[in-house]
Parts: C-alpha cells; structure tokens; sequence
C-alpha cells in the first residue's frame, strides 16, 4: 500500500507475509509475540511491506501513533519503516521527527537513471541523494535497499550503484538480486527474450563482491537475497533464487579467506573456526571443503571445530 504505481520487477504480494493492512490488535499481538523471545530494548516496530510514507497522512499517523504508544508502553527499541526517495520530503521529516524513529529504509534499487527509468521506478538518482541527506540530518538511521540484475543493468552498473549508496553513508544495506515473478512486466520482457535473469552463480559471485565492498567500509547488510513466503514457488518464473541464497554467498567469501590463509601457511593445516561458523566455513553441501580439498590436496587439509573461538574468526593451525 501507498506506492503510487507499480514497478516492472513488483508483485509484492508473492514476497510479503501478508497483503492487508495491520489493525492496531495485529500490531500489538506482533508485540506480545516478539516480547516472549527478545528484551524489550532490541525490539523495534517495523512497516514494511509498502511504501510507509506515501499512504495516507492519517493513516501514517494512526499508524505511528499506536506504535509510540507500545514503544512507551514496553520501552521498546524504536520504529523503523520503508518508504521509496520519492516519498520523503521535509514535511514528512517533520512528521516522523515527532516519534521514535530509529530507522528509515529507502528502496534504492538501482543508482543508475536508465535502469530506474526502464524498471518504472517513478523517481530519480537525485531523489535519492536528497532523501538519504533530510534522513542523516533528523540524525535517523540510514539504511539503503538495491538490487542487482535488473533490466537494463549489467555488473558494472551494479558495482556503481554500490559505490553510490556507499558514499551516503548509511549504517547498513540490503541486497536483493532480481527475481522474475509473474503478473510483472519483468516477465513480460523475460518471456519475450528482452531481459535475461542472473543465474545463481552470477548472483553469488556479484554478491560477495558487494559485501566485500560494503563491509570494507563498514556497512552492515542486513538482508542478503528473498525469504520466501507463501505461494512464492507458484509465482516465480525465473531468477537467482536460493532459500540459502546468503548462506552460499558467505561461504564463498569464506573460501576466498581460508585460500588465502593456507596459501600463507604453505598450503597445509588444520582449519579451525566456531561452531556457528561451521556452514560458512565447509559450505554448502560441504562445497567449501571438497573444494578445499580439491585445491591443497587431501592430506593436507584438515578441519576443526573450535568452541574457544567466536563467530568470524578462523584459524590455521
């Protein structure tokens, strides 16, 4: 709800967990739910889903009103919404200024005017930059929405788009390669041979490049890839979709480092990592290990889980 028009790539309703509008009852048993598992100060109320900002002005405050009142009520964390660059202006600040805000998440997708304009995105380059600034200076936090392989869109222009959104200096990212999904004009364009989709090795291999990069300058990314939700298989066509889609990309940067590190050890040891790392670091379908093994030579190469050490942190022993 609120998006002025509809996006070549967009049949939200295929990738959201629900279609209708949330009453305040639905809000506060979200609340009640997420309070039997979390403290109260790391939770924050999201609207996602749509475009926050651009429903009705009434309906936002409803909206932003109900949520306050359970962020006092619960001394929660904050509200965090997502809205599209063209859905926020001064006015809209000053609105939001007034509440708990700790989060606003603009959908991005592309830092590239062609692929805006060829996607139907309704709003601009600039607009972007200029929503990205009023947020920063509310003191918000900042969180930018792209994605990659869209129509019109290449790797370079991807890789672009990143260093784009990187120079706004938001704390964090999500990354969402393109899915085709049906009842879209994206797939219109697929089914005529206009677009062509990533393939999931193209996906994983651009995606780790642009984690690399982002958290090169410490930039968070916080989503990696499509949850899928109900009827999503029966409106996919095509595209670099994977339920593990982060797990594979994190398992290549993995690899990437492991490589690296044997290589300055002379290519033999034991790889030693935590228990939470253990799909990182083997991989997925032990991917990581058999090509480990592969590469160095079975005896060479071995692999340890090591309680002692923390979530990230690998050694070659």
């Amino acid at each position: 709800m609120g998006c002025p028009h509809k996006c070549t790539f967009c049949n939200q309703n295929a990738i959201a967990a629900s279609s209708k509008m949330p009453t305040g009852e639905d809000i506060e048993r979200a609340v009640d739910e997420a309070l039997k598992s979390r403290p109260s100060d790391e939770l924050e109320i999201a609207f996602f889903g749509g475009s926050f900002t651009c429903i009705s002005e009434k309906s936002m405050r409803e909206y932003l009103d109900c949520a306050q009142r359970l962020v006092d009520r619960y001394k929660l964390h904050g509200i965090r919404f997502s809205t599209r660059p063209d859905g926020i202006d001064k006015r809209i600040m000053d609105i939001v200024s007034g509440y708990s805000v700790t989060a606003i998440e603009l959908g991005a997708q592309s830092m590239d005017e062609e692929v805006l304009d060829i996607c139907e995105r309704g709003h601009t380059v600039q607009d972007t930059y200029e929503a990205a600034k009023l947020i920063s200076e509310k003191g918000i936090e900042l969180v930018l929405q792209m994605m990659t392989g869209l129509h019109g869109s290449t790797v370079d222009k991807d890789i672009k788009s990143a260093e784009m959104i990187a120079s706004l200096n938001p704390t964090a990212v999500r990354i969402y390669p393109a899915i085709v999904f049906k009842n879209t004009k994206m797939n219109d364009a697929y089914q005529k041979g206009e677009y062509t989709p990533q393939s999931l090795d193209e996906a994983v291999t651009l995606c780790k490049q642009l984690c690399v990069f982002f958290e090169s300058r410490n930039i968070s990314i916080i989503k990696l890839g499509l949850n899928a939700e109900k009827d999503f298989d029966d409106t996919m066509v095509a595209g670099p979709y994977h339920p593990a889609f982060r797990e594979l990309v994190e398992g290549e940067m993995y690899f990437d480092r492991i490589v690296k590190m044997l290589n300055d050890r002379g290519g033999c040891g034991t790889v030693c990592y935590s228990k939470a790392d253990t799909s990182r670091v083997i991989g997925h379908k032990k991917a990581n290990k058999i090509k480990l093994l592969e590469l160095f030579g079975n005896g060479n190469v071995s692999f340890k889980c090591d309680e002692s050490l923390a979530l990230g942190e690998i050694l070659i022993k």
